[in-house]
């Protein structure tokens, strides 16, 4: 199987080659300066995603019609399923635009004045404000790709005991796979502009002992995928037993047991 996708998300006013109405204007500045036929969304939106899968499979089945083990007929079938799975992820690590840095130096009141500071102000952004924060936050961004490959062996295996013509035990086993979805897998991260908060409040200031203000934390969030996922494994087992009392009547009893590995969750 070969699966590949690059596939942007739709955007709100259902017009690919229109900005979103409802954004904030850094956003909007970012969407504005895409290349030609990209649409409204940035290179971290877009999904750049190659999976090929290989899988051959052998079965055999035993038991019969007459095939006994003592008084109780025995039919099932055991088999294996092999997987190889490559996967190829494209994408980027995307910086945020410098609008916040703008913004936050306009904010300010021009100088590091403690007595200029408002009731509920603890101090002044443009104290903290550097020329490396301004160069991080260029808008630019950086290619990545991550390519990676992974094997399953999922056995089965699936028997009936008849201990009378009405009355059957079954039991069955299997180990399966359930890949991650697709947009799990971009290989993109997205840094988002750090929160400007000073009021008396804010976590993100730096306090010394006597509680005096003597810096500011610039919090630089991240979303992204990971084209690294594993896909989850479950172990599967099943026991029930069959009692058809006549032609229309039956009772049936059924217990299961599943084991899962590398569960997804998000956060």
């Amino acid at each position: 199987m070969l699966a590949g996708q690059r596939v942007p998300r739709r955007c709100e006013n259902g017009h690919n080659g229109q900005n979103r109405q409802r954004q904030d204007r850094s956003s909007r500045r970012d969407r504005a300066a895409n290349v030609d036929g990209e649409g409204c969304f940035t290179p971290p939106e877009m999904l750049d995603v190659q999976e090929k899968s290989k899988a051959a499979y052998l079965m055999l089945r035993f038991g019969g019609p007459d095939a006994n083990l003592g008084s109780v007929n025995v039919v099932g079938n055991i088999g294996v399923r092999y997987v190889k799975t490559d996967l190829s992820s494209h994408g980027q690590v995307s910086f945020p635009t410098g609008q916040w840095y703008t913004d936050a130096l306009a904010s300010g009141q021009g100088a590091c004045n403690a007595a200029n500071n408002g009731t509920n102000q603890a101090t002044d952004i443009q104290c903290w404000l550097t020329p490396a924060l301004q160069a991080y936050s260029n808008g630019g961004g950086t290619a990545n790709t991550l390519d990676g490959e992974y094997e399953n062996w999922l056995p089965s295996f699936n028997v009936r005991f008849g201990f009378t013509d009405s009355q059957f035990v079954r039991f069955g086993y299997s180990k399966g796979i359930s890949r991650p979805d697709f947009g799990l897998l971009r290989n993109s991260v997205a840094i988002n502009a750090p929160p400007i908060d000073v009021s008396n409040s804010s976590p993100y200031l730096v306090r010394d002992a006597a509680g005096n203000v003597t810096g500011y934390n610039f919090v630089f969030s991240a979303e992204a995928g990971y084209a690294g996922l594993k896909p989850v494994e479950a172990d599967n087992f099943d026991l029930s037993y069959e009692w058809y009392i006549n032609k229309s009547s039956s009772f049936t009893l059924g217990l299961f047991y599943k084991s899962l590995e590398n569960t997804i969750a998000g956060l």
